[in-house]
């Protein structure tokens, strides 16, 4: 499928979105050229190809500084990313944690739970990267979680910590985030009646078909908030048991990112351990046994076996 989009308003050239190609400019023509509409059509620019090398990302922390050179941070595609989100969010994270190692302060590191950036970075330290990676939505097992309405909610307090984000935008943030607790304590408050039984108005907005925005329950809430804290919280409210079954597997993955895997550790000196996972582990050096644990070819009985050989270690 095929896109013809002009390159500016009223522009009398033309982006063909799809047709990606390296093959000679007149095998180009011809083939564009065979398209109803195109019979005429000539070329400005040919499509061409593009080779980058990389560095194996596996040689990063989860700050995006490199394990053998310390202070070398590496963010873009020389990880083996493409597109401009992706280089992006490793430029701000390398960025603040390169400024945060200067002051000595904690670094920025975002959870697979938190944020996309987060789990964007630790795919790349703990996964085998054999095409040039993007970060999708389906890469996240936490996503229910991981909304564009509640991005403020997770990560503002994060970058107000460590001054990425100003006391104007901070005292907002605090504004929208009250918003939303007092309209979640409303619906928690507010009975409405349905079929002769009188139920919270956070019963009847857990039902697909319901929402606050029609009819006249919670009318007083669609007055006094804005919409965008509003439809936050009537979200929070729809996903709530969806969202405790993955904060139960968030706390599972919590206490193995607790536990920190020295920098020295021997992995060959674990007997019981598998040839491959050793192999993976003195490869990648993870950081943590939640790393260790979502690196591709390491089995979970070999995480057990390594969880106990991490107890003993001096």
């Amino acid at each position: 499928q095929l896109f013809l989009e002009p390159e500016w308003h009223n522009s009398n050239q033309i982006y063909v979105n799809g047709f990606s190609t390296s093959m000679p400019k007149h095998i180009q023509e011809l083939a564009l050229r065979s398209i109803s509409g195109l019979e005429d059509v000539q070329l400005i620019r040919p499509g061409y190809a593009i080779e980058y090398d990389y560095f194996p990302s596996s040689q990063l922390k989860c700050t995006l500084e490199t394990k053998k050179i310390n202070g070398l941070y590496f963010a873009g595609q020389m990880n083996g990313t493409s597109g401009y989100e992706e280089a992006a969010a490793q430029g701000l994270i390398a960025g603040a944690n390169a400024g945060l190692k200067l002051l000595n302060n904690d670094p920025l590191v975002l959870g697979r739970d938190k944020a996309y950036i987060g789990v964007l970075i630790d795919d790349l330290i703990t996964k085998d990267i054999n095409e040039p990676y993007r970060m999708f939505t389906s890469s996240a097992e936490y996503r229910l979680s991981l909304r564009a309405d509640n991005a403020a909610m997770r990560l503002t307090k994060n970058a107000y910590d460590i001054g990425l984000v100003k006391e104007k935008q901070y005292a907002l943030f605090n504004t929208i985030e009250h918003s939303v607790s007092e309209i979640k304590h409303h619906c928690n408050k507010i009975i409405v009646k349905i079929d002769n039984k009188n139920i919270p108005l956070t019963d009847y907005l857990k039902r697909p078909e319901n929402t606050i925005f029609n009819g006249n329950r919670g009318k007083f809430i669609l007055e006094k908030y804005p919409y965008e804290s509003i439809f936050t919280a009537e979200t929070d409210i729809k996903y709530e048991g969806y969202v405790k079954i993955e904060n139960a597997r968030v706390n599972k993955l919590l206490k193995m990112e607790a536990v920190k895997i020295p920098t020295l550790f021997d992995y060959s000196s674990l007997t019981n351990l598998s040839s491959e996972s050793k192999e993976k582990l003195c490869r990648v050096k993870p950081e943590t046994l939640g790393q260790a644990s979502r690196i591709a070819g390491v089995r979970p009985s070999d995480i057990g076996v390594l969880a106990i050989g991490l107890k003993s270690f001096p």
